[in-house]
């Protein structure tokens, strides 16, 4: 809790640092706009980007936010290739807090933020670290929602004019590497920075000043939906096929390999295999099975050629009798009319 605590209260004068008046309540309050507004606070100048506060377009706006932090602000891996860009859209606390960390170091380092060398380290944040990459979830008993409390989804910020003069001035500063960063830390920091094996003296800063680029120039593998495919595993040069005896290949599987260290395998193991036992073929045996699949499968289509021939004597049987019953219908009728024809004239003779 006291970390949480100490990160909205940095992250609070942040915002108040680069003129942005909104208070926020926790970590989970950074909404993607501020995200974005941070960053171009850090960068100077506009990134074109969506406005809309549907969640695909969030979700891209973070791609692009997480893409241009790792490639023209760190200039280095610190882990936030791992980071959920759908999470960070969301609010959810581990990726929040991860990067409002990593912001805030940044700050730090460019002069936007006082160094409390009672509070603040300055290696960044330890999530950064390749082999703590997987961070601890939030406890339960934590006090803070999981969701933004402020609704400042709508409001897409960007820097004022000022904000960019503040901004550029920063930039300038962390241009110059440590010379800044000498006479605001702490004597722990200057250890830091002259030892070579630690992070923060390989960290390279921003370039000079360079004209705007649109957001499609910038080389950032985290733009991309998937990564990329593993390569092929490459087979074992000092790996070749059997040389067993014959007694003992009986009972090994034809593709089984032992290590072999003999002069003669080379460098790329052969794709068809020129030595080595297999089974002698029992050639009755594939004949007969060979018969038996001919004859099934002659079985097969003559079974389908009397069916076909019985369904055909069937519907000829059908029509047969269709025609019977309308012929006996039609006889049955011409009956029933003679039959009247002799009734009338029956009356007619009785009547004289």
């Amino acid at each position: 809790m006291p970390n949480a605590r100490l990160l909205t209260s940095q992250l609070n004068l942040l915002l108040q640092a680069i003129h942005i008046p909104i208070h926020i309540l926790s970590p989970t309050d950074l909404t993607p706009s501020l995200l974005i507004a941070i960053l171009e606070s850090f960068l100077g100048t506009k990134i074109s980007l969506t406005t809309s506060s549907k969640r695909p377009s969030q979700i891209q706006n973070m791609k692009i936010f997480l893409g241009v932090l790792e490639t023209d602000i760190l200039q280095r891996d610190l882990g936030l290739s791992n980071v959920d860009p759908r999470r960070l859209a969301e609010g959810q606390w581990d990726e929040v807090v991860f990067v409002g960390e990593l912001l805030c170091w940044v700050a730090r380092r460019i002069g936007m933020l006082d160094v409390n060398p009672n509070l603040v380290d300055a290696q960044p944040p330890a999530g950064c670290n390749k082999s703590r990459r997987r961070r601890k979830r939030r406890g339960v008993s934590e006090p803070y929602p999981p969701h933004p409390e402020l609704d400042t989804d709508s409001v897409f910020y960007c820097g004022s004019s000022t904000t960019t003069k503040h901004t550029q001035q920063t930039l300038s500063s962390f241009e110059l590497g440590e010379s800044r960063i000498e006479s605001d830390t702490t004597v722990e920091y200057n250890e830091e920075l002259s030892n070579p094996s630690t992070p923060s003296s390989s960290f390279s800063f921003l370039p000079g000043p360079t004209p705007p680029r649109c957001i499609h120039q910038i080389p950032s593998p985290s733009l991309f939906p998937f990564p990329p495919p593993p390569p092929p595993p490459k087979r074992d040069a000092d790996r070749s096929f059997c040389t067993c005896p014959p007694s003992l290949s009986k009972h090994l599987p034809i593709e089984h390999e032992h290590d072999h260290t003999s002069p003669s395998s080379s460098s790329v193991s052969p794709s068809v295999r020129m030595d080595g036992y297999i089974q002698q073929v029992d050639e009755d045996f594939e004949v007969e099975s060979f018969e038996r699949s001919r004859g099934s499968i002659l079985l097969d289509t003559s079974m389908a050629g009397s069916l076909e021939l019985e369904e055909r004597g069937r519907a000829k049987k059908l029509a047969v009798a269709n025609r019977e019953y309308e012929r006996t219908l039609e006889l049955l009728n011409e009956r029933a009319m003679l039959l009247s024809q002799l009734a009338d004239l029956k009356k007619g003779r009785v009547l004289r």
